[in-house]
């Protein structure tokens, strides 16, 4: 049983889930069992970063009317 937002990690290829949704099932990669990450990843670390858009600044000219 996979416990609500615990980091869970594969003992062989590295592999980390952070579970969203608790349920019944059993996380498995690599054909083992994983385990939960004994050093918990901050959210930061786990979502990719956001791309900054440029914003425009304010015009200064008088708005024609």
């Amino acid at each position: 049983m996979t416990e609500l937002n615990k980091n869970y990690k594969c003992s062989i290829c590295g592999n980390l889930v952070k579970v969203l949704q608790a349920g019944i099932g059993e996380l498995v990669c690599c054909g083992q069992p994983m385990n939960i990450a004994v050093e918990e990843v901050s959210s930061e670390q786990t979502m990719p970063p956001v791309p900054k858009t440029p914003t425009e600044e304010p015009s200064q000219e008088e708005p024609q009317v």
